[in-house]
């Protein structure tokens, strides 16, 4: 079974109940100018993790196969250790 959603139904009621309309920010159509004075209002905002941090906590292993054909232990892939 398959089900499709036509989304301009939904996005014209998501519309109706935004209250924080007026306060949203146009980014992708500032000018540079006004990115920077933005950006020294608000300060910079962390997105992420640094480098270092990811990879002192990244698991590595190196892939080996498995001579003997047992398929019975499901290793988990590398998303999900």
């Amino acid at each position: 079974d398959v089900m499709i959603l036509d989304h301009s139904m939904f996005s014209g009621i998501a519309d109706m109940h935004d209250r924080h309309r007026d306060m949203r920010l146009d980014v992708d159509n500032m000018s540079y100018e006004e990115l920077l004075a933005l950006e020294e209002r608000i300060g910079n905002v962390s997105t992420g993790l640094n480098e270092e941090t990811i990879m002192k906590h990244l698991k590595l292993k190196k892939y080996s196969v498995d001579e003997s054909g047992s398929q019975n232990e499901a290793e988990p892939c590398c998303v999900c250790q």
